[in-house]
């Protein structure tokens, strides 16, 4: 992979690039909320939820719901109306993890969906944030291989990749057929993150 190129801030880049980076989109009460969400969730005294009692636990949680249904304001300025909660994921990337290259399409089959990757806490490069193929999702709907294998199209190799360190509270938008992916988390923490997705209503 070619050195990252700088994330796009504005507000044309969603329809140009397919994504929009939107630093700071969650902040001051709602973040601290979001993130004793998660701490309580994984709390020792509730033992070591697996994948599916990680998600009910955190999506039924009024503080993860709340910073949704905010960002559904935002959402429709960008795109106009829509449906929060469509398939929202909260995610514990261990370290070691990384997420393949991927468009969401492929397992929704919603290529009009729009998800907003939100950083529960800061993700420096090490910790494996999320990086982007711009303008990818002019190509529609891609080639993908078995289970979480990802996209196999041969212009993965050469594509310039857009991504950098977050904050938490940092956010990316970013359509369902753009090709994302993440850094390996080569930290020592996991790497707390959520996708809010939205639907045209």
């Amino acid at each position: 992979m070619r050195e990252l190129g700088a994330l796009r801030r504005d507000a044309s880049a969603l329809d140009d690039a397919g994504y929009r980076h939107l630093p700071g989109l969650v902040t001051g009460h709602a973040l601290v909320k979001l993130q004793q969400a998660f701490v309580d969730a994984l709390s020792p005294n509730t033992g070591d939820p697996s994948w599916v009692v990680l998600q009910q636990r955190l999506l039924a949680d009024p503080r993860v719901l709340g910073v949704g249904d905010a960002i559904r304001a935002s959402v429709t300025d960008w795109v106009g109306p829509v449906v929060a909660h469509c398939g929202d994921i909260c995610r514990v990337a261990q370290p070691g993890h990384v997420t393949r290259p991927h468009q969401d399409a492929a397992y929704s089959r919603r290529e009009d969906a729009l998800t907003v990757w939100v950083a529960v806490v800061d993700v420096p490069l090490h910790s494996g944030p999320l990086i982007v193929w711009p303008a990818s999702h002019r190509l529609g709907l891609l080639d993908h291989g078995p289970g979480e294998s990802g996209v196999t199209d041969a212009r993965l190799t050469d594509s310039d990749w857009h991504g950098g360190a977050l904050t938490a509270g940092d956010a990316i938008a970013f359509r369902a057929l753009t090709v994302h992916a993440s850094l390996p988390n080569n930290g020592s923490t996991p790497r707390l993150s959520v996708d809010y997705r939205y639907w045209p209503a």
